[in-house]
C-alpha cells in the first residue's frame, strides 16, 4: 500500500468497471454470481513485517472496502433483475483459519522461500530449502494463500452460503 493511499478514492471506478463485467456477463448469459470480499490482509507475512500503526492502516482499508463491497452488491439485483448474487465473506471466514492454523493441520502460519517461484510448477520449486510440504503453509508467498488455504476458504464459504451452494454442474451453458 503506497503511503497516503485511499482506497475510497478508486471504489467508485472499480465499482463501475465490476458492473460492465457483470452486465457482460449477463448478456452472454449468465445469471448466478459469487462475489467474495477482501480477506484479511493485514495478516499476511509481508503486511506483519510492517509496524503495527500500518498493519492497522491496512486492516481499516480493507475493512472500509469490504463494507462498500458489501453494499454495493446488495444493490446489484436492482440493477441486474434477471441474476442473482451471493457475498461471501471471505474475511471473517479466513479469521478462525488464521486464527487455528495449527488446528486446521497447518504447520506455519507462514512461507517458504522455496515455493514462491510457482505454486503450480512443482519442478519449479526448490523443496530442500523448506521443513514441511506446501500444503503445509498458510501462505504460498508473503501475500498469497497456499491452494489448500484456498481450499479451506471454499469449503467454508459453501458451508455457511445462504442460499447453500452447490457442487452441481449447472444446466446452462459454460463461460471459458
Amino acid at each position: 500500500m503506497e503511503r497516503g493511499y485511499n482506497v475510497t478514492a478508486v471504489i467508485p471506478a472499480i465499482f463501475a468497471s465490476l458492473d460492465a463485467q457483470i452486465a457482460r456477463l449477463v448478456a452472454a448469459g449468465a445469471r448466478h454470481f459469487l462475489l467474495p470480499n477482501v480477506s484479511p490482509l493485514h495478516r499476511t507475512p509481508r503486511v506483519r513485517r510492517f509496524l503495527s500503526v500500518f498493519q492497522s492502516v491496512y486492516e481499516a482499508q480493507v475493512l472500509s472496502w469490504n463494507a462498500e463491497f458489501a453494499a454495493h452488491v446488495a444493490a446489484l439485483p436492482a440493477t441486474f433483475p434477471s441474476a442473482s448474487f451471493t457475498h461471501v465473506d471471505f474475511f471473517g471466514l479466513a479469521l478462525p483459519i488464521y486464527d487455528a492454523y495449527e488446528a486446521q493441520g497447518f504447520k506455519s502460519d507462514s512461507y517458504c522461500e522455496g515455493y514462491t517461484r510457482t505454486e503450480d510448477d512443482p519442478a519449479a520449486w526448490d523443496e530442500d530449502a523448506c521443513v514441511w510440504p506446501l500444503a503445509e503453509f498458510l501462505f504460498r508467498d508473503d501475500y498469497h494463500l497456499s491452494s489448500r488455504t484456498h481450499q479451506l476458504l471454499a469449503t467454508a464459504a459453501v458451508d455457511v452460503s445462504s442460499p447453500p451452494l452447490s457442487s452441481a454442474s449447472s444446466t446452462g451453458p459454460r463461460m471459458r
